[in-house]
């Protein structure tokens, strides 16, 4: 299997986990099985950060312009280097959206956001940086 997949995929996977966690009753289901996992969900759903960061419009047209990118690039060989710079990407997208959807921009912007999307980010592209190693290691992905 070829490694673009997989970057694609975890990619794809954030607007997805938004709208499982947002829109969908799946932590209602959850917690006649999963008690534990259905709270988080209810606690990431009451999280204002979360909502903030994961819940505004400007991840789904972050994560579509990074796929269009992709796809229309010639050189695939570059694709991890741009997944692993995707966290700092998002920062300006973020604050652009923010100061869209509120009509307003305060100075905080500048440093908030990149201090929260970046360590959150990292988190989430470093998972996928270190599952994706151990599967080419494994000679699953090639």
């Amino acid at each position: 299997m070829n490694k673009k997949w997989v970057y694609y995929l975890a990619v794809i996977l954030l607007p997805a986990i938004r709208v499982l966690v947002a829109y969908t009753g799946y932590d209602q289901w959850l917690a006649t099985h999963y008690e534990r996992v259905a709270q988080v969900i209810v606690n990431l759903r009451a999280n204002a950060t979360f909502n903030d960061y994961m819940g505004s419009w400007a991840l789904p047209v972050f994560v579509l312009s990074a796929l269009v990118f992709w796809t229309m690039e010639e050189d695939t060989e570059s694709v991890p280097t741009h997944f692993l710079l995707l966290p700092i990407a998002y920062v300006p997208f973020s604050i652009i959206g923010e100061t869209l959807s509120t009509a307003q921009f305060h100075l905080e912007y500048l440093y908030v956001h990149p201090l929260v999307i970046l360590p959150f980010g990292y988190l989430y592209v470093g998972f996928w940086a270190l599952l994706i190693w151990l599967l080419g290691k494994l000679k699953i992905l090639s």
